[in-house]
């Protein structure tokens, strides 16, 4: 046995893969005896091939993948059993549905392989627009021969089982061009999951679950915000806009650089103005031997909180126009790299009336070897590592038995970044697979 202390001795190591905006996140983790998730390997790198969450130049994402992964696996040399990767952007849908199967042995308990039939028939069932793939049919309450809003119908009897499922899809396109940059990477993903579900599994409570609460997880190019009451998704929505938009107001209102921008925002800014002290200043360096510049702090926290605001605003139509407003008895939870910003949770409050606290990723944590992997920003990162060997959704604990008992997946060697062979998603890209046949990588001329 190895002595050192963040070996891990659970059944599973997950490598997550968060592509982000900004960013591209990649963190390898595996529950530990307490049921905490042991972080043994994180990496970073900055990403300019995704524009509002998607991928949009695959060189260039494909690249910032290669770093990431190589930064986490660099002092790891354990086996990956599965891989996790993100998706967002505004195109995601949320819509509901309902689909049913019909039992022939009526008299027999429903079972967890009933569930599993009812699940996999809507994927199949369910007609999405034009271009779009189904990633989850998740359930809402089920319906037993007419008897309706059954939590968990397991264990019950009879004949006509359904069900009405919150169904989330994405765009083809999405979905191939994150395929395409793995696949320059060698790497095969088992699971696609939207951004925010992940996120959510990193920094809800179940009591806030129960509850009622509102998840907003504010990124550098996308805004999430997802819905839960009595256990369950009740609204998902993404919205095409996040921190850069600050920060590009900050670079036309103070005339520095995007880098000195993001910095200065993340360092002094301020979502109050008030709370900042009138007269303090700091100082931009000039370019090429120029005089720096010096800021008020004071106006660039005004300048934060006007774009801000109005940003909000439209978060706030958006929570009320979902019908679940008056039933967030656990408020919102903020979280995301925007979740960083000073004097934010004090303006939400303000200006919706909720509750709020910060969401940081550290809830399911136990070992890790640095403590920037709490920060906020690596919500979706950990939480498509906790996805592994936890569920959003506490009945799927026991209905996914039988399914991943039925999957003997082969362990896999940590990713090795510099080969290239073809790869797909399970479950994702099958039926879509002639496109990936083509060695073609480039873009449509309209990107």
């Amino acid at each position: 046995m190895s002595n050192n202390p963040l070996t891990v001795q659970a059944n599973k190591v997950v490598l997550g893969i968060d592509i982000g905006t900004s960013k591209v996140v990649a963190v390898i983790g595996a529950l530990n005896e307490n049921g905490k998730l042991n972080i043994i390997g994180q990496g970073r790198a900055n990403c300019e091939g995704v524009v509002s969450g998607q991928v949009l130049n695959i060189d260039k994402t494909a690249n910032a993948i290669n770093l990431a992964v190589a930064e986490a696996a660099k002092t790891v040399s354990v086996e990956i059993d599965e891989i996790n990767i993100s998706i967002s952007g505004p195109n995601i849908l949320s819509t509901l549905h309902r689909n049913g199967i019909t039992r022939i042995e009526e008299e027999d308990e429903i079972s967890a392989e009933d569930i599993k039939r009812l699940v996999d028939e809507t994927f199949s069932a369910v007609v999405t627009p034009v271009g779009y793939k189904i990633l989850h049919a998740l359930p809402q309450k089920y319906h037993i021969d007419g008897q309706a809003y059954i939590y968990d119908p397991v264990g019950r009897q009879g004949a006509r089982l359904e069900a009405d499922f919150n169904v989330v899809s994405a765009t083809m396109n999405s979905i191939l061009n994150i395929s395409k940059s793995l696949k320059r990477n060698d790497i095969t993903a088992d699971h696609l999951y939207e951004a925010g579900l992940a996120s959510a599994l990193a920094v809800l409570l179940p009591e806030e679950i129960d509850m009622g609460v509102v998840l907003i997880d504010m990124g550098a190019g996308t805004t999430e915000i997802l819905i839960f009451h009595d256990k369950v998704l009740r609204h998902l929505s993404v919205l095409p806009f996040g921190g850069n938009i600050i920060t590009k107001d900050i670079v036309e209102g103070c005339n520095i650089q995007e880098k000195q921008a993001e910095a200065i925002k993340q360092q002094v800014g301020n979502a109050i103005p008030e709370n900042t002290i009138e007269g303090n200043y700091i100082a931009i360096p000039g370019i090429k031997n120029r005089a720096s510049k010096e800021i008020s702090v004071r106006n660039l926290s005004r300048i934060i909180a006007a774009r801000t605001e109005e940003l909000f605003e439209i978060i706030d139509n958006e929570i009320s126009n979902s019908g679940w407003a008056d039933r967030m008895g656990a408020g919102i939870v903020l979280t995301g790299g925007c979740a960083n910003m000073l004097g934010l949770k004090q303006l939400v409050e303000t200006m919706t009336g909720f509750e709020v606290r910060i969401g940081h990723p550290n809830e399911y944590l136990g070992k890790s070897k640095t403590e920037a992997i709490k920060n906020p920003a690596y919500a979706t990162a950990v939480g498509l590592a906790l996805a592994g060997s936890m569920f959003l959704d506490e009945r799927d604990k026991a209905h996914n038995t039988a399914k991943r008992a039925s999957k003997t997946a082969k362990p896999k060697p940590t990713p090795n970044i510099a080969s290239n062979a073809t790869r797909s998603f399970d479950g994702i890209i099958d039926k879509v697979a002639r496109f990936l046949n083509n060695d073609d990588d480039k873009l449509p001329d309209n990107y």
